[in-house]
C-alpha cells in the first residue's frame, strides 16, 4: 500500500469515526435532554448518578460515562457496573451495565468478568436482551473479532439454540 493511499484510507476512517461519534452524542442529546448536558459536563455527576433511584437517570448516567468519557472513568466504577449487571431492576440498565464492563475489560481475557458473563447469558431468568448483550461481552472480552461472532446480530438468532454452549460453559467450571 502507497503512503498516499494510507493516509487517504486513514482520513476516511477518521471522518467516519467522528460522523458516528457526533451521530451518537446527538442520539444522547435527544434522548437524555437536560441530563445529557449536565452529564456529559460533569464526569463527577454522571458517575454519581448510577445510583440514582430513577433508572432512566442511572440509563443516561451509564450511556453517557461510556460514550462521552470512556474507558478511564468507566473502570473506578468496575465493581458498582457488575453489581448492577445482575441486580438492577431495569432491564436497560443492566443491558448498559454490561455494555460498560465490555468497554472495561475488551480484549482482557479476563477470568472473573468471563465467568461473571457466562453465568448471566445461562440464566434463563434474564430478559434475553441483557442475555444477549452478556453472550456479546464474552466473546469481546475473551478477544474475538466481531467479525468472528456467531450471528446474533441477525433478526432470527435464538439464543436457545443457535449458542455455542460448549463455549459459554467453560468459563463457568
Amino acid at each position: 500500500m502507497t503512503k498516499e493511499l494510507h493516509d487517504t484510507l486513514r482520513k476516511e476512517f477518521d471522518d467516519v469515526r467522528i460522523r458516528h461519534h457526533q451521530s451518537r452524542t446527538e442520539s444522547l442529546r435527544k434522548r437524555f435532554g437536560p441530563l445529557f448536558e449536565a452529564m456529559s459536563q460533569s464526569s463527577t455527576l454522571a458517575a454519581n448518578s448510577i445510583h440514582d433511584p430513577d433508572p432512566f437517570v442511572r440509563l443516561a448516567a451509564l450511556s453517557i460515562l461510556k460514550s462521552i468519557h470512556g474507558k478511564d472513568l468507566l473502570e473506578p466504577i468496575a465493581e458498582d457496573l457488575l453489581f448492577m449487571v445482575f441486580k438492577d431492576v431495569d432491564f436497560e440498565v443492566r443491558t448498559m451495565a454490561i455494555y460498560c464492563v465490555r468497554t472495561i475489560y475488551s480484549r482482557t481475557k479476563d477470568q472473573s468478568t468471563l465467568r461473571k458473563l457466562a453465568l448471566l447469558v445461562r440464566d434463563t431468568t434474564q430478559d434475553i436482551c441483557v442475555r444477549r448483550a452478556g453472550l456479546e461481552g464474552l466473546y469481546e472480552v475473551d478477544g474475538h473479532p466481531v467479525e468472528s461472532w456467531p450471528g446474533f446480530f441477525s433478526d432470527d438468532f435464538d439464543i436457545s439454540k443457535d449458542v455455542d454452549w460448549h463455549y459459554v460453559d467453560r468459563f463457568i467450571s
